[in-house]
C-alpha cells in the first residue's frame, strides 16, 4: 500500500529517482528460519512460488546505478532477482538436503508457522503469513530476470551458493 503513495510523491517531486523493486525475497531470511533448521532439520515456511537474491547483490546493484553516469536509470523501474532461482520453500529444503548432506524436511502449514514465529513477532506473525498468502495467490507475476547480472558484470549469488556459505549458520 506505502509503495504507490511513495512512488507518486518522489515522481512529483522531480529528484532524479531510480525505483528497485525487489522482485524476490532475501536470501538472509532464512536466518529467519534458523530455529527449526537446527533443532528439527526442517525448513518451517510459507509455501509459495518466489525467486530469490543476496542482499550483497542488490546493495551492489543500488551503488553501481548510484555511481553511475548512465542517466537512462532515473525514471526506470528496475525489478531485482538473481535470474536464476524460482521455487517452492518445499524445492529449498530439497536444495539444502543436497547441500548440507543431511534430509532437511519442510512444513508450511500456516498454524506451524505460526508457532514457531508468534513468540519472535508477535501479532505480524499472522500479518506476515497473509501477505506471503497473498504473494502465493499472485505467484503468476513472479519471472527471472537478467537485470542483475548485466548491472553486475557477473552472475548473482545463487541460492545453492548462499546456502554453501551460511551452512554452519544455519545449522548450528
Amino acid at each position: 500500500m506505502q509503495h504507490p503513495i511513495v512512488k507518486q510523491i518522489l515522481d512529483e517531486s522531480d529528484l532524479p529517482v531510480t525505483y528497485l523493486n525487489l522482485g524476490a525475497t532475501f536470501m538472509d531470511n532464512f536466518f529467519w528460519m534458523k530455529e527449526g533448521l537446527t533443532r528439527e532439520r526442517k525448513l518451517i515456511w510459507h509455501n509459495r512460488l518466489i525467486p530469490f537474491i543476496d542482499p550483497r547483490d542488490i546493495a551492489e546493484v543500488a551503488g553501481r546505478l548510484f555511481l553511475s553516469d548512465n542517466h537512462r536509470h532515473i525514471g526506470q523501474f528496475h525489478t531485482l532477482n538473481n535470474g536464476h532461482d524460482l521455487m517452492r520453500f518445499s524445492d529449498v529444503a530439497e536444495l539444502m538436503s543436497e547441500v548440507f548432506g543431511e534430509k532437511i524436511t519442510h512444513d508450511g502449514r500456516k498454524e506451524r508457522f505460526l508457532q514457531a514465529y508468534s513468540q519472535q513477532l508477535g501479532p505480524i506473525a499472522s500479518e506476515l503469513w497473509e501477505f506471503l498468502e497473498y504473494e502465493r495467490a499472485n505467484e503468476v507475476v513472479w519471472a527471472r530476470n537478467d537485470f542483475v547480472e548485466r548491472t553486475l558484470g557477473r552472475k548473482p549469488v545463487t541460492v545453492r551458493e548462499w546456502l554453501q556459505e551460511h551452512a554452519d549458520l544455519l545449522l548450528k
